[in-house]
């Protein structure tokens, strides 16, 4: 039975779906909260100077930019390479061995890569006669890496500014690696695949050709009581590839 639409009130829900384009696996931005479309106009006009009222004979507006803002609340490693013009490494687990570290006395060290908590560390001090040190005599071990005792009882600081280097042995957990600003702008076709809440869920599709990110202007890092979320900013550009008569270069919109 063909579906038909019962109102034309409207609640958007969905999925929005990224695919590089170029090549590349398509990725979802999961959970977004809202997306707002804006379009920019430059406005010119004709003055009627006939009248003391005054008015507008003609009026011509063009459009000057397409953009959109999505909302996400989920915070995935792909969301995060999009925000932040990054690439994102997916690392297995592996054997880091005399990893150099610097350390003083009773702080914290983070280790290059995030430990696997269930296997084992090794800790040594990195001089002609290495000193193995002992976990709840000299250190204990944090999320990150280590954190050095207050009173190491087999190594010896002269005081509290006094820096030692020392080899840590650990596994890597399997994690990815982000890094930020190291990737141009990638250009994608993004698709919506929508629902309208208030009309039986009936599905509403929209498809933008080409579009390309800018950096987020907003990510809550740390801190406060709700979830954190992500903003990703992005401009609808020119499809040149799309030709024929009524075909639009930018959007194309699919509801019943």
């Amino acid at each position: 039975m063909a579906l038909t639409s019962q109102t034309r009130g409207y609640k958007g829900r969905g999925r929005f779906i990224l695919r590089p384009i170029g090549g590349g696996r398509p990725f979802e931005l999961g959970n977004v909260t809202s997306f707002t479309e804006s379009i920019e106009v430059e406005r010119t006009s004709r003055t009627d100077y006939t009248t003391a009222a005054g008015g507008e004979l003609d009026v011509n507006e063009t459009v000057s930019s397409f953009t959109f803002e999505a909302t996400c609340n989920d915070i995935t490693p792909e969301n995060l390479a999009t925000a932040f013009l990054a690439n994102a490494e997916l690392l297995g687990e592996q054997q880091i061995t005399d990893e150099q570290v610097s350390a003083w006395q009773g702080t914290r060290i983070g280790f290059r890569y995030l430990p696997d908590p269930g296997q084992d560390v090794t800790v040594t001090t990195d001089d002609a006669s290495p000193v193995t040190l002992v976990e709840g005599e000299d250190y204990d071990r944090t999320p990150h890496g280590i954190r050095i005792a207050d009173n190491p009882v087999n190594i010896s600081f002269a005081d509290e500014d006094e820096e030692i280097s020392l080899l840590v042995s650990y596994t890597r957990n399997p994690q990815y690696l982000i890094q930020a600003l190291t990737a141009s702008q990638q250009e994608y076709e993004l698709r919506w695949e929508g629902l309208n809440a208030v009309d039986s869920g009936n599905p509403i599709s929209a498809t933008y050709f080409r579009v390309k990110f800018s950096p987020t202007s907003g990510f809550s890092r740390h801190g406060g009581d709700d979830f954190a979320e992500l903003t990703l900013s992005g401009t609808v550009l020119a499809d040149e590839s799309r030709t024929g008569a009524g075909l639009s270069r930018y959007c194309e919109i699919a509801m019943i």
